[in-house]
């Protein structure tokens, strides 16, 4: 006869706070890898889908018609950081995780004004993840299918506040200027590191053309962790069905004699309900971390 002494109850309870903070750490693992890893995936499929909607539009005859959010702009290059990134016209999180974006209400390339774009520095591809090696003098290649315009760097990065939303606006209509933005430093939203350029060959005069501007783009630029307040809900749910998917798994195993079973269908139904979760978790982050 077999004696079995129960677990006392503090021994029971410790064993359950144990198997959440295991959970929770490989749960944290796991979204790292995803945000290192996972994201430049998602960018480098919508590059390619971006890359064939530019080439349609110059080839053989250019098709230029002014792009609105969430439309390919065209293609920005810069040598000196090996950087060749199709841009999006927008910059909320939907279009910047497809590539850099452009703030709606700047300037076309080529035209009179600013130019402002952002862009990820350390996720989803990280285009301006070498914008602080930038140095005076690198050229930047702007392509759309109006033309090709070269940009020059006028000056070493600077930062600036996350509140400066003057980096991104046109302060001088007279001049044709370019300036990249991102995080600084790197994996935080605390401040903005800042590339100005100039246009290094001044175009004939001409009207000035924007893109069409978004009641919101100032407000894009200044956004932090945790700004996306429509993101809660979808995390909250999506929080709950992992977690009861993973107790339905747990009750079954003790039920069935087939325990590879159940843990092979949990594990193909967990893995793209957590893919979802961790999409939502990103909408969490700052825009242009």
């Amino acid at each position: 006869m077999s004696s079995h002494t129960p677990k006392p109850r503090w021994s029971r309870r410790f064993d359950v706070v144990g198997r959440i903070f295991l959970a929770t750490g490989l749960l944290l693992l796991l979204f790292t890898g995803y945000q290192l890893w996972g994201t430049g995936i998602t960018e480098f499929r919508s590059q390619n889908a971006l890359e064939k909607t530019f080439e349609a539009r110059r080839a053989p005859t250019p098709q230029y018609s002014v792009p609105t959010t969430g439309e390919v702009a065209g293609r920005i290059t810069i040598d000196a950081i090996g950087l060749s990134k199709i841009m999006v016209v927008g910059v909320d999180y939907r279009n910047l995780e497809r590539g850099p974006g452009i703030f709606p209400g700047s300037p076309l390339p080529g035209h009179p004004g600013n130019l402002a774009i952002a862009g990820h520095r350390t996720t989803f591809g990280a285009p301006f993840a070498r914008l602080d090696e930038l140095q005076t003098g690198d050229p930047i290649q702007v392509e759309t299918a109006e033309g090709s315009f070269t940009y020059v760097v006028k000056s070493s990065p600077r930062i600036v506040a996350a509140t400066d939303v003057q980096v991104a606006q046109t302060l001088d209509p007279n001049t044709t200027t370019l300036t990249l933005i991102t995080c600084h430093p790197k994996w935080t939203s605390k401040n903005r590191l800042v590339v100005e350029a100039t246009i290094s060959v001044e175009p004939p005069p001409q009207p000035t053309a924007t893109y069409p501007i978004a009641s919101n783009s100032a407000v894009q630029l200044t956004r932090g962790w945790f700004d996306d307040s429509g993101a809660w809900a979808n995390v909250i749910g999506l929080a709950g069905l992992l977690l009861a998917m993973l107790a339905l798994c747990q009750f079954l195993v003790r039920r069935f004699k087939r325990k590879w079973l159940t843990y092979m269908a949990t594990l193909v139904a967990f893995l793209p309900l957590r893919l979802l979760f961790f999409t939502q978790i990103s909408r969490l982050l700052p825009n242009n971390f």
